[in-house]
């Protein structure tokens, strides 16, 4: 007896018009459970997305996404911003930053910054919101509107399924597979930071899962009409998802596939085959998406000339990525170990899971997505393996999370992120298999019992740990401290139970013999991401490090040891406390905890040899190791000598934190590394994460760097070029409102005063945020600013409280026009420097000098928010002492004080008027009127008031500064 596949077309049809007419309980309006299951979902969106504060949408741009829409609001396809213009002059600008500030990430082609990434987001989302509203979305909102509508259609799509398919499956195994969907799928990673990145992954992930949506839809439906409506939806949202995410292009064939899959099931099941049948659903899944990426090359061609060019060639990264082959069959296996084995972090502390950076392996982190690769399995059951529906949708699903996966394992780099491109694809198909493994049965009732339990196990596992996971390095997490207290304590009953001690580790050791250049452990923790290190020198000399992985190391000086001698020792490390939330530490003030935390200390035979600070990776008591590193990162797996006696010291009190440490003004004294690249690195840092200050240095080539502040209120200010040697000690005094914390009353009110090797190198008035002793770190980024690294690499020799430093304001309390002698710097040319500066920010004057040549320098006068007016050029002789003679009307009482009773002249005619004499040479003499001043307000040198005209101080000699009476040729 032959069977054709006709019959069995008509077998498959005929069984599933029989099992509509079992309709499930729920086939109805969607229950109470279920409605409150994707309630609760996007509201832990939501949450993770705002409750750090962040805005929904803002007046101005204030992202790249924003950025790219205003271009495209303009008619253009690149930012508004214009880039630095002295990016065109480098020979390669994108070989990292190179001291010319620039847009990290961005596109940068003839003279304009472009977005590498797809631009879906802003012509999809960003711009009909500003074209209503006429505001811009944050990165916050977009992520958190994407994240919804992709876990929205997911749970579509399995709810569509189950209904369908599985129709005597329990509300609860629905409303677990939504669950896992909406938390087990690594969606709420994309929410704790929202940026670029997660905005682009996002929206690529939320019309993914739309396509999918609409490609299910159209396998369900029998109408030829339908599936063709269905398909052209789907195909759409396909095609947009890879002007998301380009790499998206990799599983569009299977939505190919799939329009010829349905184009034949349709041929064969209409009683009229015509050529319509077949020919209609492949042009619907074909042709939207092929009109999407027709727009796409044209979008690359107006920007680079090229279709297939979406500007990473020329991405402004940390290396010029020209340099890497960004794709290739080499990186398979490196990747498949990634991916599916992945590092994983565990601890035993809140939220007891910790990201690496790395990508996560799946085995460890997501192990519920792995049983969706098991889809086929479901085809056993014979009541599915009928249902042509469910085979077709599980082989989409299945097929198009393997395909994303494929075009992941084949390019150069790996991320956390990038998961987000399969997982929730592969989730939604292990959803499927838990589904079809709960129905009831009536056969081995218990064996599938059993099954059902360990599943469900996996998938509350998953969900468990992708909250747990997301909630690692989120803003919400500052807000849970009670919850994580509460679930820190049962670990915390058992460490007091077992006398778990925690603090410095102190004892006795020695070295043995050990080869030079090489890093012995002496203390390692979080899997070997932190170690404290000892690197062998010769002429037996060690030097003490710390290794914190993903940043460079903190040196101390070289160290002269006896190998055999037994030599006490401390180690204190942040990574040797409890965490924040730990009931240990619930006395502590927040400022004293982040002081314990972030410590990286060695006491070496009585004497302080390194202080410094780090960030740490979480870990716990029994991830410390003494001596040992088994993970072997940056060092020997063991020391070479031996260590004992070492006791822990416990948690030291606040108060005795707070003796410590230095405030108010402050030297200090240390030496720089030798050139790398153009870098900041953090000197000083005072206040709260992300609200702080931070004093900084930028090196800026081999013997060359600037020292500035970088304020999270008021943006940075960098000191002209200074020369350094890194052979050589150099001192840095610093004085700052922040680091007055113990003299409110005898701080530079709003200024901040650097000195380098002695001499006035920054002079400024700034805004400053609120610090507490504990909050004042040395050679850490602890305010998490931009401007610098995470670590002061060079060694940090000594910081030494002096007194306060005063910078000479006037020669003299009267008011009256002033007489400079001054010696000009040397090769300053191109610099403006500050003469007289008078008022306040926004209502001030400046009188300033301009270095034209080695032998010519132009005076100008800055009146604030009017206008300027410049000398011709004046010749001058550098290494001479010349006399400058100032007039304006700023440095004047007002018309009526009995100052001017004294004194010859035209009162109003000397308010009114600029007057500079160079050399007996008179160079201004013009009407120009001035903003009012106090005695007070008058300084000369400087430039406290932040005039954009000149540079924050004069960096010649000023050898004499005294008053003249009024110029007789004022006119």
């Amino acid at each position: 007896m032959s069977v054709r596949l006709g019959d069995l077309d008509s077998l498959t049809m005929d069984f599933e018009e029989r099992s509509r007419e079992k309709r499930p309980n729920h086939a109805g309006p969607l229950g109470v459970s279920t409605l409150a299951t994707l309630l609760l979902v996007v509201t832990m969106y939501l949450a993770f997305a705002f409750t750090s504060g962040s805005a929904v949408a803002l007046q101005k741009p204030g992202s790249y996404y924003a950025h790219l829409t205003e271009g495209f609001l303009r008619g253009q396809t690149y930012f508004a911003v214009e880039p630095d213009p002295r990016l065109a002059t480098l020979a390669n600008p994108y070989a990292g930053y190179q001291g010319i500030p620039r847009w990290h990430d961005t596109t940068y082609y003839h003279g304009h910054y472009y977005l590498y990434f797809g631009a879906a987001p802003a012509v999809l989302l960003i711009a009909p919101w500003y074209l209503l509203t006429g505001t811009y979305l944050t990165d916050a909102a977009v992520v958190a509107l994407f994240c919804s509508v992709g876990f929205l259609f997911a749970a579509g799509t399995w709810i569509q399924l189950a209904r369908r398919f599985l129709p005597e499956l329990a509300a609860r195994w629905i409303n677990a597979g939504l669950l896992v969907l909406g938390c087990g799928a690594l969606v709420p990673y994309l929410l704790q930071n929202p940026t670029i990145y997660q905005a682009a992954i996002s929206c690529g992930y939320a019309l993914l899962m739309a396509a999918l949506f609409s490609t299910t839809r159209a396998i369900l439906c029998r109408g030829t009409a339908a599936v063709v409506v269905w398909l052209a939806f789907a195909s759409t949202a396909w095609g947009c998802a890879i002007g998301a995410r380009p790499n998206y292009v990799y599983s569009l064939p299977v939505l190919g596939l799939a329009g010829c899959w349905l184009a034949v099931r349709g041929f064969r099941r209409s009683e009229k085959r015509t050529v319509g049948l077949l020919l209609w659903p492949v042009l619907a899944a074909v042709v939207p998406a092929a009109m999407v990426g027709g727009a796409l090359a044209l979008y690359n061609y107006a920007r680079f000339g090229s279709v297939t060019e979406f500007g990473v060639t020329y991405q402004l990264a940390s290396v010029d990525v020209r340099g890497i082959k960004l794709f290739g069959l080499e990186y398979l296996s490196r990747n498949l170990r990634a991916y599916f084995l992945g590092p994983c972090l565990f601890t035993r502390y809140f939220p007891f899971v910790s990201q690496s950076g790395d990508a996560c392996g799946m085995l460890y982190w997501t192990p519920f997505a792995l049983l969706g690769f098991f889809v086929p399995l479901t085809w056993f059951s014979t009541s599915l393996r009928r249902r042509a529906g469910w085979c077709g949708a599980g082989s989409l699903i299945v097929l198009t999370a393997s395909a994303q996966l494929l075009g992941l394992l084949l390019i150069a780099f790996q991320s956390e992120r990038y998961e987000l491109d399969f997982i929730p694809t592969l989730t939604l198909a292990a959803v499927l298999v838990l589904g079809a493994l709960a129905l009831p049965r009536t056969r081995l009732r218990a064996a599938w019992a059993v099954f059902r339990t360990v599943f469900g196990t996996i998938a509350a596992v998953t969900v468990f740990v992708g909250v747990m996971f997301s909630l690692d390095r989120s803003p919400l997490r500052n807000d849970l401290g009670g919850l994580a207290r509460a679930m820190n304590y049962p670990s915390h009953l058992v460490e007091k139970v077992v006398g778990t001690k925690f603090g410095a580790v102190s004892g006795e050791m020695s070295f043995g013999a050990g080869g030079i250049g090489t890093r012995e452990p002496l203390v390692a923790s979080a899997y070997g991401r932190d170690v404290l290190f000892a690197e062998r020198l010769p002429d037996d000399k060690v030097q003490f490090g710390f290794f914190h992985l993903g940043t460079m190391t903190p040196l101390s000086e070289p160290v002269s040891i006896e190998r055999g001698k037994r030599y006490p020792f401390t180690f204190d490390l942040g990574s040797l406390y409890p965490p924040t939330e730990h009931p240990l530490l619930a006395g502590l003030p927040r400022d004293a905890i982040d002081a314990l935390r972030r410590r990286v200390r060695v006491i070496w035979d009585g004497r302080l040899v390194l202080d410094a600070a780090s960030a740490f990776y979480p870990s716990s008591p029994g991830l410390v190791r003494i001596g040992k590193n088994p993970d072997a990162i940056n060092t020997l797996p063991a020391v070479s000598g031996a260590i004992g006696k070492v006791k822990r010291r416990g948690i030291p009190r606040s108060e005795s934190l707070a003796k410590d440490q230095i405030t108010g003004p402050v030297r200090l004294t240390l030496r720089f590394p030798p050139f790398v690249s153009v870098y900041g690195e953090p000197l000083i840092s005072t206040g709260s994460p992300e609200e702080g200050d931070l004093i900084f240095v930028t090196y800026l080539g081999p013997g060359r760097l600037q020292l500035g502040h970088n304020s999270a209120r008021g943006g940075a200010v960098q000191s002209r070029p200074l020369s350094f040697d890194p052979a050589v000690a150099h001192t840095i005094d610093v004085e700052t409102p922040p680091l007055m914390v113990q003299d409110s009353g005898g701080h530079l009110d709003g200024r901040v005063v650097i000195r380098f090797d002695g001499k006035l190198a920054l002079y400024a008035q700034r805004t400053f945020a609120p610090t507490s002793a504990l909050d004042i770190v040395f050679g850490y980024n602890a305010a998490g600013l931009s401007a610098a690294s995470a670590l002061f690499t060079g060694p940090l020799l000594q910081v030494s409280a002096i007194r306060a430093f005063h910078v000479t304001k006037t020669g003299s309390t009267e008011w009256g026009p002033r007489r400079l002698s001054l010696v000009l710097p040397q090769g300053r040319t191109g610099a403006c420097e500050p003469l007289v500066c008078t008022g306040q920010t926004g209502k001030g004057n400046i009188v300033y000098v301009r270095y034209l040549s080695d032998s010519k320098i132009q005076v100008g006068y800055d009146h604030w928010g009017v206008g300027a007016v410049t000398s011709d050029p004046i010749a001058i002789d550098y290494s001479a002492t010349n006399q400058f003679e100032i007039s304006v009307g700023s440095l004047y009482p007002e018309l009526g004080d009995s100052w001017w009773g004294e004194k010859p002249g035209r009162p109003r005619t000397a308010k009114n008027t600029v007057f500079v004499k160079v050399n007996d040479q008179i160079v201004l003499n013009t009407p120009f009127a001035a903003h009012p001043t106090n005695r007070d307000d008058i300084v000369v040198g400087l430039n406290p008031i932040g005039g954009s005209t000149a540079e924050s101080a004069f960096t010649g000699e000023i050898q004499a500064v005294e008053a003249i009476p009024v110029p007789q040729e004022i006119k």
